[in-house]
């Protein structure tokens, strides 16, 4: 699997959470992409993610690094 291969599925994993919870999400497609995954709201902004995926097994820290927002349905 290659590295391009790993960040699709893990954004597409990302998207299909974000699915679960009743948004209406949409995944951006291209190599040079600033924002993966965007999800529009009512109050007419948006809430953009930025999807990391990695292969293997890693002792790299996540907990410092997530950041949690409130999905309303």
């Amino acid at each position: 699997m290659t590295k391009y291969d790993t960040g699709m599925a893990a954004e597409f994993y990302v998207l299909s959470m974000l699915f679960r919870l009743s948004s209406n999400a949409s995944l951006t497609l291209g190599n040079q992409k600033a924002v993966d995954i965007f999800v529009p709201r009512a109050s007419g902004d948006t809430v953009t993610f930025d999807v990391k995926g990695l292969a293997g097994k890693t002792s790299w820290p996540i907990n410092d690094n997530k950041k949690f927002l409130a999905v309303t349905r």
